[in-house]
C-alpha cells in the first residue's frame, strides 16, 4: 500500500474487531490515560511501521511532536522551570524517528514481525493493559497484511 490512508482504511476492521474483543472482555476504564492511549493506538498503530519511510507522514509527525517538547523544555528553562523530562522526551522522539531511516531501509527490520513484538512489549510495559497491546499489534498487523508481508520474520 502506497499511502496512510490506505493503510488506516485497511486496519479500520482490524481495530473494531480488536475493540469489541476489549468491550466484551472488559477491558477497558474510562481514565484520561487510557481513552488517550486507545485514540494514539486507534490512529497510529497501522501506520508506525511507515516511520522508517523518509517521507512519511508518521515519521514527519513525531520529528515535529518531538521538536515540540523539546521546545516546551527549552522555553520551560528560560522560566526556571524543572523540564528535564520534556528536554530528554522530545529529543529522544526526534532523534529516533529521524535516525531510523538511516539505520534501517524502508520494508526492513521495522516491517517485520520481530519487531511488531519487541514494540508491543514496549506497549505493554507502558500500558500495563493486555487489551491496549493486543488492539495495538492487530493495528500494526494489518499494516504487514496490507504491505504483503505477513509472515516476515526479521
Amino acid at each position: 500500500m502506497d499511502s496512510w490512508k490506505e493503510h488506516w482504511y485497511f486496519g479500520l476492521p482490524f481495530l473494531i474487531i480488536g475493540l469489541f474483543v476489549i468491550f466484551i472482555l472488559k477491558d477497558y476504564s474510562l481514565n484520561f490515560k487510557y481513552v488517550f492511549s486507545l485514540f494514539l493506538i486507534l490512529f497510529l498503530s497501522p501506520l508506525i511501521l511507515d516511520i522508517d519511510h523518509r517521507l512519511g507522514k508518521v515519521r514527519e509527525a513525531i520529528i515535529f511532536l518531538g521538536l515540540s517538547i523539546l521546545t516546551i523544555g527549552i522555553i520551560g528553562i528560560l522560566f526556571d522551570l524543572v523540564v528535564l523530562n520534556l528536554l530528554i522526551s522530545g529529543m529522544l522522539l526526534a532523534n529516533i524517528a529521524f535516525f531510523l531511516t538511516y539505520l534501517f531501509p524502508h520494508r526492513g527490520f521495522i516491517h517485520s514481525v520481530a519487531f511488531v513484538i519487541l514494540f508491543n512489549i514496549l506497549v505493554y510495559i507502558l500500558s500495563n493493559n493486555k487489551g491496549l497491546t493486543v488492539l495495538n499489534i492487530l493495528g500494526m498487523y494489518s499494516h504487514l497484511i496490507g504491505d504483503k508481508i505477513p509472515f516476515k520474520l526479521v
